[in-house]
């Protein structure tokens, strides 16, 4: 359902709440820990086609996209990290920057939650790992062998600031725009002077043209529609105006009314 459905639509069934976070993070050591002791075992031994260890492979793998993918929902959690725990937010960071380069659903997620920790309002765009992201676009456009073997960390890092820019506030982004721009031109550069076709990758063209739009929305002003604010106070005023104060008035006893009978 996860590989079908996509994190939009499976994204809003994962419950959110503070105590879920250490427990998702307990989880993550936990199959850690187990990867590194199977990868031990397969090393060691050797396996037929009937006892392939590809089963617990994908079960690995899966379990980490279920992480992530919660992982991402949590994000949603309005209390600071100094509150819950200090710890956290490294660890956050650094679970999703080992699958954000991943193909597939883990690294979108992997993306989706990333973009969702810095648009928060107690994290920094300024703390050094998204200069390290960018650098690694950089590092990869200037290797000889980008259109072989490093198409997939510019994949991941492009997708990851086009959602950066999709959910972040425009006021911590402007600050990005000027060096995320130069690694947007540079990526552009260098597929123009790609003439085979075949070496160009039509994800990393879209990306680029989404992310180039973004940046540029980013820098117009905010437009604000005074009649979609000032609406509900507006006609709050004016049924004040049209409201007569009527003082509170104690019932009067009801007068006995003489009742003439007519005599038969």
């Amino acid at each position: 359902m996860m590989h079908t459905r996509k994190c939009k639509k499976v994204d809003k069934y994962f419950p959110h709440e503070v105590i879920h976070l250490r427990l998702i993070l307990s989880y993550f050591d936990a199959i850690k820990k187990f990867e590194k002791t199977f990868n031990e075992f397969v090393a060691a031994g050797e396996f037929s086609r009937e006892d392939s260890p590809d089963f617990t492979r994908k079960g690995i793998h899966d379990s980490y996209l279920m992480i992530v993918a919660w992982l991402s929902s949590l994000m949603r959690i309005p209390f600071s990290f100094e509150k819950i725990n200090p710890h956290f937010r490294a660890k956050v960071i650094d679970i999703c920057k080992e699958f954000i380069t991943h193909t597939g659903t883990t690294g979108d997620m992997a993306c989706m939650c990333l973009a969702r920790y810095y648009s928060r309002s107690d994290s920094s765009l300024t703390d050094g790992h998204i200069t390290e992201i960018i650098e690694q676009v950089s590092s990869s456009i200037d290797n000889s062998e980008y259109a072989v073997k490093r198409v997939y960390a510019v994949v991941g890092s492009l997708k990851f600031l086009c959602y950066l820019y999709k959910v972040g506030p425009k006021e911590k982004l402007r600050e990005l725009n000027e060096q995320v721009f130069e690694v947007v031109q540079k990526v552009a550069d260098l597929y123009e002077e790609i003439y085979d076709e075949k070496l160009k990758d039509s994800t990393v063209q879209r990306f680029l043209s989404k992310l180039a739009g973004r940046i540029a929305l980013t820098e117009l002003k905010a437009r604000q529609a005074k009649w979609k604010y000032n609406r509900g106070s507006r006609i709050l005023g004016v049924q004040r105006q049209t409201i007569v104060e009527v003082p509170d008035l104690e019932p009067e006893a009801d007068e006995e009314e003489d009742v003439e009978i007519s005599e038969t």
